[in-house]
């Protein structure tokens, strides 16, 4: 079941224009039958960053921390370094 829900996951993303790095990396780690579902997890939260920073907007100067999208990337960055930390 899981790897049909992540098959299907990595499919819609590509199909949306997702591709990156770190889906392929998510791709590769879902495929294994010893998979490690707290590194998906992080890969996952990688995809959604590498993603959101493809997307960077052009009204957008680097510093400015008050824009949605600096917030975006700093919100996605912490949950992705606090998930990381818990899992040690």
């Amino acid at each position: 079941k899981a790897t049909k829900r992540y098959a299907a996951a990595v499919a819609q993303l590509r199909k949306e224009g997702g591709e990156c790095e770190a889906l392929d990396e998510f791709e590769a780690e879902s495929l294994k039958s010893d998979r490690d579902e707290s590194k998906l997890a992080v890969l996952w939260m990688d995809v959604k960053l590498q993603n959101l920073q493809k997307k960077r907007p052009e009204d957008y100067k680097p510093g400015d921390a008050a824009h949605a999208y600096a917030r975006g990337v700093a919100f996605l960055a912490t949950e992705c370094g606090a998930y990381v930390e818990a899992e040690k």
